[in-house]
């Protein structure tokens, strides 16, 4: 009789491991870093006017540690981007562009910084660009290709 109940307390047990685990969202372990190492800032001045001021495209990257493509993800990436994104665009500004890799063993900032010429595009899995009316584009990439949707 002892054996039979300290057995339906593992059985108790394990179901409510199960059952908090199934509720735990994906999104729980996803840790984004800046990949401050191939950030970008390019300007350039109009051609046909000289006196026109530098138009600037400033493209910020980050790594996501823990990734898993799915839809609870893209809202997560969703929510940080619109956290992080500069609403008042600066009238320089012709382009701001969010690009997301997934973090691995050679696509990380002490790797890049030692090795700039060997980043994976393959591992790119968003790209949001806006512009000064909002988002311009979106898009995901599964290793280094287009999604179709």
């Amino acid at each position: 009789m002892l054996q039979e109940n300290s057995t339906g307390k593992y059985k108790y047990l394990l179901l409510m491991i199960l059952f908090v685990s199934c509720n735990l969202k994906k999104t729980d372990n996803i840790v984004i870093e800046p990949f401050y190492v191939i950030n970008r800032t390019d300007s350039s001045i109009h051609a046909s006017f000289s006196i026109e001021p530098a138009y600037i495209y400033k493209g910020d990257n980050f790594l996501i540690h823990n990734f898993i493509r799915g839809e609870q993800t893209k809202a997560y990436i969703d929510s940080f981007v619109e956290k992080i994104r500069e609403k008042n665009f600066p009238p320089s500004y012709v382009t701001h562009s969010y690009t997301f890799y997934e973090y691995s063993s050679t696509t990380n900032n002490e790797y890049i910084k030692l090795n700039p010429k060997d980043l994976n595009t393959d591992d790119i899995v968003y790209n949001y660009r806006f512009n000064k009316n909002g988002l311009l584009t979106f898009i995901e990439y599964k290793n280094g290709h287009i999604v179709n949707e």
